[in-house]
């Protein structure tokens, strides 16, 4: 009967901020590594055309901006979300651009490079471990 009681203690809510922090670094681990192994495969990259790619690109950043959103909505304060929304707009918006501006005219090898790097910086956990830490320091300070 204790070992019972014992299980059905409420979980902290520090350990309950940690979790959903962990939960969604995991997601934008997975989200980032999935896109590496399958979208940016040598043989598969080749063979897509580039309006497949900006697709591919678009929800790859939608996906990333969710995980961050549903996270940060729980356990970061109004102006870390804030920041985290600007910064996928942002980012959103410079690459739609020129995604648009590549439909007309291509993009030179030369420019597709920082582009594409942008991106991958955009999908990577690095622009939600800094938000988080960010909210971590806050809520020590």
């Amino acid at each position: 009967m204790q070992q019972q009681d014992k299980s059905r203690r409420p979980i902290p809510a520090r350990d309950k901020t940690r979790l959903f922090f962990f939960t969604g670094l995991l997601a934008s681990a997975i989200l980032y590594s999935a896109y590496n192994l399958y979208v940016l495969d040598p043989y598969v990259y080749n063979d897509m055309d580039r309006y497949t790619r900006h697709i591919y690109k678009f929800g790859s950043i939608i996906i990333a901006w969710l995980i961050g959103f549903a996270t940060f909505r729980r356990i970061a304060p109004a102006w870390l979300r804030q920041l985290w929304n600007i910064l996928y707009t942002a980012g959103l918006c410079l690459l739609l651009l020129l995604a648009g501006y590549d439909f007309i005219h291509p993009l030179t090898p030369t420019l597709r490079q920082p582009i594409s790097t942008f991106h991958e910086a955009l999908i990577s956990p690095i622009p939600y471990v800094v938000i988080g830490l960010l909210n971590f320091a806050y809520k020590k300070g």
